[in-house]
């Protein structure tokens, strides 16, 4: 009669390979989820600042460019920061950065709000929707590489 010892190394080693190759991709398909997950908050975030644009409209006549007024300036889990810009901003792909955005200029009877990703975070790595914008129109818009349709839908 034999008794089990137990696993061999090569079936741990085979094990462990397995395990590896798993992770290898699913890691990336991963991030991408949790990226895309983390993209409705920042949607959630801008229309709710939309809304309180214009009920401030409907109050004062005027629109505000502080977000901080607005009731947010960063989201729920700041990963992602608010900006209100002046006047009806298309912003083109790739211009993704606080330092890009043209915050200053445009007129005070429109406005653009913005979802910046806050850097050091999994959001800044999003490079297929960047930062995500809605105008007073209600036109929606990102600067990834993907179509606004796409990051909004």
């Amino acid at each position: 009669m034999k008794l089990d010892q137990g696993f061999s190394i090569t079936e741990i080693m085979v094990s462990i390979s397995i395990f590896a190759i798993l992770f290898m991709f699913a890691s990336p398909i991963y991030t991408q989820y949790m990226i895309k997950t983390h993209r409705s908050e920042a949607k959630l975030g801008l229309i709710k600042l939309a809304l309180a644009q214009e009920q401030r409209r409907m109050m004062t006549t005027t629109y505000t460019y502080n977000t901080a007024l607005l009731g947010a300036s960063t989201s729920l889990h700041q990963l992602y920061r608010f900006v209100s810009l002046r006047g009806r901003v298309s912003l083109p792909p790739g211009s993704c950065s606080a330092n890009t955005i043209p915050i200053e200029g445009g007129d005070s009877l429109h406005y653009t709000l913005v979802a910046i990703p806050e850097l050091g975070t999994l959001q800044a790595e999003d490079d297929q929707c960047g930062c995500l914008y809605i105008n007073d129109l209600g036109q929606k818009g990102s600067t990834g590489s993907e179509t606004s349709e796409k990051c909004w839908g």
